[in-house]
């Protein structure tokens, strides 16, 4: 895959970016600002370092940019920069993949900003929600993303339409409640077509659409999370993926070969999940049932094009590839018949050295040929 190490990395941070410059540029233009702030933002030597930390996350160098913004930090945060700078310092973090610490960091920003600074606290509160999922605290990533919700004049109107509505469903789901889920993905649906009538020109269209329809679509599920309830995350992407889709399908040269990447790693996760042994056969087989029925659905979205890209071909043909996969897999899984009790006996006698007389039948012998086995990735 197309720089497969630093876009495992970056898919997170590219929405952190949008959103800090947000607010960064945000701070510069404020007039609210206190005289303090002020004074301290035209500091050229604090000043230089905001750059080169701004210019660093840009460049996905994330520890340079956590050293930076740790050494301009003031022991107690009080302005807006303050904060600003302690945001950036938790994107840093995020794109180490240190939640943990993620976290810690955005709550900070929370509990202090709440009062003075309710843009930075919804900015916060969004990334949070993305900190909580990478831990695997569902019900805090919707708390979070709940709080949002009633702050949600603060975001930009676009991300009030598309991002907090697909994130909501996201949520939804992972928390077992299918119906709030579905109003919520509509909602994002419709924040879409809101998109669409908003950017006429269609190179500002397919730009700011299919980024956006990426963000919606990027699933951020740590394998370890997925290894724990892999039926409920492939039954998020099967939301998710068909934003991505629509991201590809526009034909965007930055976004839409990430967006065909991102649903292409889902699978890749599938796999790595059910290379591991595990002593349940259900959780092999509702698995991958579960992303047979995952693959299908996208794989019908598709209506053939003559003009269609050579990204959506190259897309569905491994689609293709992925869904015979998973077929295959399933059916070494499943035995075509259960063994009679005189085969069972049969086969215990075998296993104890005596000879056995009367031959199986051929069913038989398929239903013993199939074992439960670690599925590899077929080839």
């Amino acid at each position: 895959m197309h720089r497969k190490k630093n876009f495992s990395r970056s898919k997170t941070l590219i929405t952190i970016g949008l959103i800090y410059f947000f607010i960064v540029l945000g701070c510069k233009n404020a007039p609210e600002m206190t005289e303090n702030t002020n004074l301290q933002y035209k500091n050229d030597i604090l000043n230089k370092k905001l750059d080169l930390g701004l210019k660093a996350l840009e460049e996905e160098n994330y520890n340079r940019a956590k050293d930076i913004f740790s050494k301009i930090l003031v022991q107690s945060p009080a302005t807006e920069l303050d904060f600003v700078i302690l945001f950036n310092l938790a994107s840093s973090y995020e794109g180490l993949k240190d939640c943990n610490k993620a976290t810690e960091v955005y709550r900070q920003i929370v509990n202090g900003a709440l009062a003075k600074f309710e843009r930075l606290t919804a900015y916060s509160l969004l990334r949070l929600s993305y900190t909580y999922e990478c831990l695997g605290q569902d019900q805090k990533a919707l708390a979070a993303l709940l709080d949002v919700s009633k702050k949600s004049t603060l975001l930009q109107e676009d991300m009030q339409k598309t991002d907090l509505p697909s994130r909501l469903a996201s949520a939804y789901v992972k928390v077992g409640n299918p119906t709030e889920a579905k109003k919520y993905f509509l909602q994002a649906l419709n924040g879409v077509k809101f998109l669409q009538n908003k950017y006429k020109e269609s190179k500002v269209l397919s730009d700011t659409l299919a980024r956006t329809l990426y963000f919606m679509g990027k699933s951020n599920i740590p394998l370890n999370e997925f290894k724990k309830n892999p039926t409920v995350q492939l039954e998020n992407i099967r939301y998710l993926q068909l934003y991505l889709l629509q991201a590809v399908e526009l034909n965007n040269r930055q976004w839409s070969p990430k967006a065909s990447q991102e649903i292409l790693h889902n699978y890749h996760q599938l796999w790595s999940v059910l290379s591991e042994k595990v002593d349940s056969q259900s959780y092999r087989l509702d698995t991958l049932k579960s992303a047979l029925q995952t693959v299908r659905q996208l794989r019908m979205q598709r209506i053939p094009n003559r003009n269609e890209s050579h990204l959506i071909k190259s897309l569905f043909e491994n689609l293709e590839e992925e869904e015979n996969k998973i077929t295959l897999a399933l059916s070494s899984q499943q035995p075509l018949i259960d063994l009679t009790p005189q085969e069972k006996n049969r086969q215990s006698i075998k296993q104890s050295g005596k000879v056995v007389a009367q031959k199986e039948s051929i069913l038989e012998k398929k239903a013993q040929r199939k074992k439960i086995a670690p599925i590899q990735n077929p080839k």
